[in-house]
């Protein structure tokens, strides 16, 4: 489906223009965006947003509400023309700690082919994340960072929650993102914001 941008709504008077992808591609599963942006998605191995990094803004802000199939992280790559950009230089960090173990731990990859924003966590699970993006129209190293909560199933499971930080470490513009787990599917929303001057 082909969508045309749209930002003119309350959000770019509070200081967040909301982003309607030019289109929405998935890898099984269904998915598509509303006239307000807000993507939806059903047991996707992937799900894929186009068109929604130009040179108007030059920050986003990504709000992620999923869950997921099986126990393992979210992960994404950069995209340019509807291309993933797969290569290794891709370095990121995820902390998380367990609200009721108190428990704290690091996964982190440098030279990988793709970023990650939430933690591995346990099957049928939720995760949510907010996630600012940092320059991916300009032809620099586009950086990410922010903060997620999870947890470690559907019911009765323990509530975590860290932060995200990372980069694509080659100067390169993208104009979109694609959003995976490393096995399984996904189901949620996905809404981009230009961040406003």
């Amino acid at each position: 489906m082909t969508r045309s941008r749209q930002t003119a709504d309350w959000g770019s008077r509070a200081g967040l223009a909301k982003i309607v992808p030019s289109s929405v591609a998935v890898g099984s599963g269904t998915g598509s965006a509303d006239a307000l942006g807000t993507v939806t998605f059903t047991a996707v191995s992937s799900v894929s947003l186009n068109g929604v990094f130009t040179s108007t803004y030059k920050n986003y802000k990504l709000v992620y509400n999923g869950t997921k199939t099986l126990d393992n992280s979210l992960f994404f790559r950069f995209r340019a023309s509807g291309t993933d950009d797969s290569s290794a230089n891709y370095n990121w960090g995820n902390s998380r700690a367990f609200a009721v173990s108190g428990t704290y731990d690091l996964d982190r990859a440098g030279s990988s082919t793709s970023g990650s924003f939430v933690s591995v966590n346990g099957a049928n699970a939720f995760q949510n994340a907010d996630i600012t993006i940092y320059s991916p129209f300009e032809s620099v190293v586009t950086k990410f960072s922010g903060t997620n909560v999870f947890s470690s199933a559907s019911s009765a499971g323990s509530i975590g929650g860290g932060q995200s930080f990372g980069a694509h470490l080659v100067a390169s513009a993208f104009d979109g993102l694609t959003i995976f787990p490393s096995s399984g599917t996904i189901t949620g929303t996905i809404q981009i914001y230009g961040l406003t001057q």
